[in-house]
């Protein structure tokens, strides 16, 4: 799993600087027409309609953890493209970017069509 710049720094400050690293209350899964990038922000979709959605995850286990619930994003009122990449971020708007990967399967998606996410198929990985 690819991570943001934020989140590397992020772990060299809290594991080998000792300084504090702020957490949100809540994470958030955003969808991608096209690899995200290095910053973990590129190509999210931007339409009417869709909005980041609420995650948590299980517990780690061999350094593997997975989403715990399906994820809703509902019915597009306009087309939204072909997802192809999910990634972590902060807030529901803005906020950073922390961690993303590629959907096992490309979402083509249309206005007559929920576009969800099953539960576990979202693998955050430490290796």
């Amino acid at each position: 799993m690819p991570s943001s710049i934020t989140l590397q720094d992020g772990i060299i400050n809290y594991f080998f600087r000792n300084q504090v690293v702020t957490q949100p209350s809540t994470w958030f899964v955003g969808l991608f027409t096209d690899d995200p990038g290095e910053a973990g922000d590129q190509n999210e979709v931007a339409v009417s309609g869709y909005a980041r959605q609420s995650v948590t995850f299980i517990a780690p286990l061999s350094g593997d953890s997975y989403n715990s619930a399906l994820l809703n994003f509902g019915t597009p009122t306009t087309e939204w493209g072909t997802l192809t990449y999910w990634g972590i971020f902060t807030a529901v708007s803005g906020g950073a970017a922390l961690a993303y990967g590629r959907l096992d399967e490309d979402i083509v998606t249309d206005t007559d069509n929920a576009v969800k996410i099953g539960a576990g198929a979202l693998k955050l990985s430490a290796s």
